[in-house]
This record gives C-alpha cells, sequence and structure tokens, in this order.
C-alpha cells in the first residue's frame, strides 16, 4: 500500500496521521463524562510503526499518556473486550461449538 505513511506515503500526511492521533489520545487520556472509551481502548488501533512519532508528540504537547507498544508489528492486538464490542470476537473454550 504505497499510501500507508511507513511505507512511502507522503510525509506531510504522515506527520498529520501522528497529531490527530495524539490530539485524540490526549483528550481521552484527560477523559469525559460522554465519552465510554479509554485511550487505552483506542490506542489498540494504533498502527505499530506510528507508536514511536505519536508517544514523541504526546510528550510535546505535554500529555503523561504513552502508547505501549503492539505485540506484533502493523495493528496492535485488540483486546477480546474490544473484539466483543464490536462483534468480531471468536467463541473460545465451552463457547465454541
Amino acid at each position: 500500500m504505497a499510501n500507508h505513511p511507513s511505507r512511502g506515503g507522503p510525509p506531510g500526511r504522515h506527520s498529520r496521521l501522528v497529531s490527530q492521533w495524539a490530539e485524540l489520545l490526549s483528550a481521552l487520556d484527560e477523559g469525559s463524562p460522554s465519552i465510554s472509551t479509554s485511550a487505552d481502548q483506542m490506542a489498540e488501533d494504533l498502527p505499530g510503526d506510528l507508536v514511536d512519532p505519536v508517544n514523541a508528540e504526546l510528550r510535546q504537547r505535554g500529555c503523561s499518556y504513552q502508547v505501549t507498544s503492539p505485540v506484533r508489528p502493523g495493528h496492535a492486538t485488540q483486546s477480546k473486550r474490544r473484539l466483543e464490542e464490536r462483534g468480531t470476537a471468536r467463541p473460545t473454550g465451552r463457547d465454541a461449538a
């Protein structure tokens, strides 16, 4: 995918994407009674190659929140709860039939 910022996409787009992620995560970290998603939950969708630049942007903004590195490259793995929220969780154990 040539348009993906980490794979040769335009540098302006990459920096805009990093800025947008940092703004979103910073706002979620501050919290609001009307928002039910946490910064940690949203960070699960952050592509792995954006973790370091987003964390740098968060530090530059004075936000103490930092995204933890994903388990595998690319997209971070999603929690079972997040998958259930989306309706894409696969049954395990006794639930599997």
